[in-house]
């Protein structure tokens, strides 16, 4: 592993794998937004259909819209599962399978990932409550989790494994962690400044409506592409800190035994017996 932590080479790295592969990635994040919108849809007729209705029926409702919100949350979990796998397959080298492919061989992984992150955001919240350090020493150590269960197949384990990798280089991960959020707060802010500016500029031609459209769309369009960076820098990150940096490991050559001394081969048999006349 690398000495220090490179806040650059983990940047550079992930601005790499977010262009080569982000049509993959658009498409993973337009699913999920689709599914979600379906989702919140028929979560909201639920609501108009329950109001007035007797408890027999609200209850009923009450359980459909519990597993619709089990199916949102699986919808996530499969997208953030997806997002790392391609990034694993780029850093490993291996051909890249299709987006169904891809989201067949995560769905081991959704309840790991609920459960984990279930006690991560109970722990860090609780820290926050205490002075906020111990929040942030939380969020810190656990901040490669996810590609740790998607990618080495553990659950629990996972948050060991996490602080494991962040030992020696927490305050670079740190360090790395306010240069991100500072960045992708500066960077959300040009971009809704442009999308008003551009909102503006066409609904002062051709009306309100057709302003607040672009509007949306732009702000759909950002949402899309943006949807799937904190995965790729997580799971970058987790191949920087693992040593591997996406370069295969070199293989060892194979062991080579002394030469042994030859073996005398066998007394050649006796010639057979002359019988007496």
């Amino acid at each position: 592993m690398s000495a220090y932590l490179s806040i650059d080479r983990v940047l550079k790295r992930s601005l790499f794998v977010f262009k080569k592969h982000l049509g993959r990635f658009a498409a993973l994040s337009g699913v999920l937004i689709a599914t979600l919108l379906v989702i919140g849809g028929l979560i909201g007729g639920l609501v108009a259909v329950g109001a007035g209705a007797g408890s027999g029926i609200i209850f009923m409702l009450v359980v459909i819209g519990t597993l619709l919100a089990a199916a949102a949350m699986a919808a996530m979990f499969t997208f953030t599962a997806s997002v790392v796998k391609v990034v694993e397959a780029e850093e490993r080298g291996f051909a890249l399978p299709s987006i169904v492919d891809v989201a067949k061989s995560v769905t081991n992984r959704i309840l790991p990932l609920f459960y984990v992150g279930l006690v991560v955001a109970i722990a860090t919240f609780l820290g926050y409550l205490f002075f906020i350090i111990p929040g942030i020493y939380l969020l810190v150590i656990w901040c490669v989790v996810t590609p740790v269960i998607v990618i080495e197949g553990v659950s629990m384990d996972a948050l060991g494994r996490s602080k494991a990798l962040i030992k020696g280089n927490g305050w670079g991960v740190f360090g790395f962690g306010l240069v991100l959020y500072t960045l992708i707060f500066v960077f959300m802010l040009a971009l809704i400044a442009i999308t008003l500016i551009i909102a503006l500029i066409i609904g002062a031609g051709f009306g309100s409506t057709a302003g607040g459209t672009i509007s949306t769309v732009l702000q759909v369009a950002i949402y899309v592409c943006l949807l799937p960076v904190a995965g790729i820098i997580q799971t970058v990150l987790y191949f920087e800190l693992a040593g591997l940096d996406g370069h295969a490991a070199v293989a060892q050559a194979p062991t080579v035994n002394a030469p042994t001394s030859p073996v005398s081969p066998p007394p050649p048999p006796a010639p057979p017996a002359v019988p007496q006349v």
